[in-house]
């Protein structure tokens, strides 16, 4: 053999050493400052584009990231009544970033060269870096073991309390708590809106979007403060006057969740005679007595039965003495198993404003569904999507019922394309509908519900939407609305109330990810924010687990407020007319 050939096969291992050796750790710091004043920006979000990584400000302005890829990068930088700021960095072991923001409306592009320790701002000595490939996208998650998911659900099934983690993976990330949001009290007022821009044009991928999600139904007095004043600020969500909750809480006499309870409801003195339902896969059912059977009601008589039948147990229940939050808890003679199917339907929103969101939630699908896989394999997964655009579009709402094949959902968000729309209110009451009509299982199988909307239902059309709701409710469906960017005053009040209704979970869009147009930040005290698709699939998780799971702290970009187990501030608050159809399973209101 040549000496030239054996030179260059001498060279294969170490030209595969050197692609297969991860890359230097990188860490940047820096300060956000006003540019006019030069005073510390307070909960600017820092992020590095392409990447899940990011942190918020603190009240001197400071930052840092770890777990960052040293190379070229770009860091984003935003804050609400300030114009975006990129800057196009190269990132080594030790990179500091010092931003001064402008007040505007229109993106700012600076280019500059990073040294060792320092970044200068334009004016100075740094030179323009030239172009450069977006960082790689985060790692895998790795896999829960079946035992570990086990685990999970044999133990404690206190609503709020801390389970495993969700599948977890990327870069290390230093956490980074916010004081506060920028609203102007304690509940979570919303501020200034950010400013909006338009979407700009970028390649999809899965993992970029982010979001945060509130679950209200464990911060409930301030989510009815949140409810009464978007009513007394104009919104077309009427009070649905939710004060009176009651949680039944069934159990195994283990303690253990039981999924699927079958329940039915007998109420006295109200305008509804009954409601036939089941329990969640957490064995959780909320009732409020005024607005289930009326006015006027006085007494409750509760029957569970376990699912798929067995003895049952019967409670009464006298509502005129129920104050405030009660929950009572009913235990049955089964074992409770832990479910081993769902159901999961994507009602979407494809109007034009929705384009950009669109298409990068067709991609993030198959990384929910993968990391769901790696927890749960054996679960019974399927799939259903209802688009919807508005009267006079080219279609109002199309269907595609439940299939298990992941490659058949796919496809069908691949034919969608985001157009029409126009105005603000969209066709979301016909949306629901529409889901309602697919072929839910019922039992022990989870039932929820993504509803991706940036807009609300046309106010002439708020009771038909309250209505779809309330018989989602009736089934034992629940809802997580997902609010992209623009969401309104009022499309928040309904997505949330939707939410809360059916024992779900308000989620949004935010600006971490640089994606889309500018998102609304809610009317929410506290939240972690990150990636959709670790978000969604901790959501899918705790369905299949019977119980909530946590955020893995790595997978974490930003934290506003103090979120402990989904409550705000750590407090401790305790789980607690005539339907247009009834389902043939006999779920629903009488």
């Amino acid at each position: 053999m040549r000496p030239s050939r054996l030179f260059a096969l001498a060279l294969v291992p170490l030209l595969l050493a050197a692609v297969a050796a991860p890359p230097p750790a990188a860490t940047l710091s820096g300060t956000v400052t006003d540019a006019a004043t030069g005073a510390p920006v307070e909960r600017a979000n820092v992020s590095i584009a392409g990447t899940a990584l990011g942190a918020a400000t603190d009240a001197a302005g400071r930052f840092e990231i770890t777990g960052a890829t040293t190379g070229p990068a770009d860091v984003r930088v935003t804050a609400v009544g300030y114009a975006v700021r990129v800057e196009h960095a190269v990132l080594t072991a030790t990179t500091r970033l010092d931003v001064r923001l402008a007040p505007g409306e229109t993106e700012v592009v600076v280019a500059g060269r990073a040294r060792e320790t320092e970044m200068r701002m334009p004016g100075t000595s740094g030179r323009p870096s030239g172009t450069m490939s977006p960082p790689p996208p985060p790692a895998s998650a790795p896999r829960m073991s079946r035992s570990a998911a086990d685990a999970a659900y044999s133990g404690s099934s206190a609503p709020g309390s801390s389970a495993e983690a969700a599948p977890s993976g990327g870069g290390t990330m230093r956490r980074e708590r916010s004081s506060g949001d920028g609203r102007s009290s304690d509940d979570g007022e919303r501020g200034d809106e950010p400013p909006r821009r338009a979407p700009r044009p970028s390649q999809a991928r899965a993992g970029l979007l982010t979001a945060g999600d509130i679950d209200d139904g464990l911060n409930w007095d301030r989510f009815l403060s949140y409810s009464e004043r978007a009513v007394q600020r104009g919104s077309s969500l009427r009070d649905l006057r939710l004060d009176d909750r009651l949680t039944l809480r069934i159990q195994d006499l283990d303690g253990r969740p039981v999924a699927g309870a079958r329940v039915r409801v007998d109420a006295d003195g109200g305008r509804q005679r009954g409601l036939t339902t089941e329990a969640g896969t957490d064995g959780r059912l909320t009732l409020f007595p005024r607005y289930d059977f009326g006015t006027g009601t006085d007494r409750l008589t509760v029957t569970v039965t376990p699912p798929g039948g067995g003895d049952a147990r019967t409670e009464t229940i006298d509502v005129s003495r129920l104050r405030g939050e009660t929950q009572r808890v009913v235990r049955l003679r089964t074992r409770a198993q832990r479910p081993q199917a769902l159901d999961l339907a994507i009602v979407l929103d494809v109007t034009g404003s929705m384009g950009d969101e669109h298409r990068y939630l067709t991609d993030e699908f198959e990384n929910i569904v993968r990391q769901t896989r790696r927890t749960y394999p054996d679960a019974d997964l399927r799939f259903a999507l209802v688009a919807y655009r508005d009267h006079g579009d080219d279609f109002v709402v199309r269907r595609w019922d439940f299939t298990r094949s992941e490659r058949e959902m796919r496809e069908r968000l691949q034919q969608l394309s985001a157009g029409g729309g126009g105005d603000q209110p969209e066709a979301m009451d016909e949306a629901l509908d529409a889901m309602l009509d697919l072929d839910w299982r019922t039992g022990t199988a989870g039932r929820i519900a993504f509803l991706v909307a940036d807009a609300p239902p046309h106010a002439e059309r708020m009771e038909q939407t309250l209505d779809a709701v309330r018989e989602a409710r009736a089934r034992g469906l629940r809802l997580y609305p997902l609010g992209a960017s623009g969401v309104d005053a009022t499309a928040e009040h309904v997505l949330r109330t939707a939410a809360a209704l059916t024992q779900g979970r308000y989620l949004w869009l935010t600006d971490d990810s640089g994606v889309g147009n500018a998102h609304a930040e809610p009317n929410v005290p506290c939240y972690d924010v990150q990636t959709v698709d670790r978000l969604i699939a901790r959501v899918i998780a705790s369905e299949l687990a019977g119980r909530r799971i946590e955020a893995d702290p790595q997978d974490v970009v930003r934290t506003v407020g103090n979120p402990v187990g989904g409550v705000c501030d750590g407090e401790a608050l305790s789980q607690q007319p005539t339907p247009r159809r009834r389902q043939p399973g006999g779920l629903g209101y009488d």
